[in-house]
């Protein structure tokens, strides 16, 4: 079985969709592509929380996941895409610049990879402009209520992947170039902490600002005793 490489399969300057079910190694998929696209040189930076990318290696840098700046020959990623970007943000114009920058990623020389759990949230020009899309095992529910433009291919692509033996180390990879399933090598670097800071229970991650309702319950009880 053929590894999965950038050269091969997801060429720079690219726009790549990583797709499959939580825990089907999605993540893990984007790192292994990372560490190729670093090791060309190319500069790599994330739009996510600090204490996301701070569970990176110190090469990965933050930007601002809708108006990222990046010098030409970069890659830009986003680890669960739909949990920040959504169809609306595209009509509202509030994402247009990702759009713009999309088309135009051959100009400014730079690799846009997005992973999720689900395309229906993104908009569909976006996903129509993908160069290259990654499949992961899908859940059955997402078979049968992913968007038309994606339903076939990711059914397509769960058969292979079901032939070959379902794993997180491998995709199947359908793009210009290539179609077929491929093993996907973790970077040395990966560790769980990374998967588990997009979800919030990251050791580095820092608390969230809880609202103080003290103040509020004592109103209440005050206007209880006043008027019970």
């Amino acid at each position: 079985m053929r590894k999965l490489t950038v050269s091969e399969h997801c060429p720079h300057p690219g726009l790549i969709f990583v797709l499959g079910d939580v825990n089907e190694g999605k993540t893990v998929t984007m790192c292994c592509l990372l560490d190729q696209y670093h090791k060309q040189g190319l500069n790599i930076y994330m739009g996510d929380k600090k204490n996301v990318v701070d569970t990176y290696p110190d090469w990965v840098k933050r930007t601002d996941p809708y108006k990222p700046y990046m010098p030409p020959d970069s890659v830009f990623c986003r680890d669960d895409a739909h949990l920040v970007y959504h169809a609306r943000d595209w009509t509202s114009g509030k994402a247009r610049y990702l759009d713009d920058a999309g088309r135009e990623r051959y100009h400014t020389r730079t690799t846009f990879i997005y992973t999720t759990q689900q395309s229906r949230v993104l908009d569909v020009n976006l996903v129509s402009m993908g160069a290259t899309l990654i499949f992961k095992r899908p859940s059955k529910l997402q078979l049968k209520v992913e968007r038309n433009e994606v339903k076939d291919l990711f059914a397509e692509a769960d058969i292979a992947l079901r032939e070959e033996g379902y794993g997180v180390e491998k995709a199947y990879v359908m793009s210009n170039r290539f179609e077929g399933v491929v093993e996907v090598e973790k970077p040395g670097w990966y560790d769980e902490s990374i998967r588990r800071s997009q979800r919030g229970v990251s050791k580095m991650a820092k608390p969230e600002k809880t609202f103080n309702t003290r103040p509020l319950v004592d109103l209440v009880r005050g206007i209880g005793r006043v008027f019970g």
